[in-house]
């Protein structure tokens, strides 16, 4: 998983102590979905998207995000990119490696 540009902000650690996404609710339809698209129990679905970050960590999902747009941001420092980053098992990428992962990547979904 590849986050860039302002998406990096989801992830920014605000003045709350948390970023935006890891205590967000799932809504209940879409957990649904997700147990019917992969033939699990509902109860057994994140309730937020800090659990299903997690879940996809734990599967073996490996999560980039561009250094350079959190130097730019202010969000990291060139010594430390994920400052303010709470997923602190993101690795910090520069643009040739964006491109790598992108260009290699067997799936592509941008929103």
């Amino acid at each position: 998983m590849l986050v860039d540009a302002d998406a990096v902000n989801t992830y920014k650690v605000g003045w709350r102590g948390k970023d935006d996404i890891e205590d967000y609710k799932i809504p209940d339809v879409l957990r649904q979905a997700l147990s019917n698209q992969f033939a699990v129990p509902v109860e057994s679905v994140p309730r937020t998207y800090g659990e299903f970050l997690l879940v996809l960590k734990n599967k073996g999902v490996e999560f980039y995000i561009n250094k350079g747009f959190l130097t730019v941001s202010k969000i990291g420092t060139p010594e430390d990119p994920l400052k303010k980053i709470s997923a602190k098992f993101f690795k910090p990428v520069k643009l040739r490696e964006m491109v790598r992962l992108r260009t290699d990547a067997e799936y592509y979904i941008a929103y």
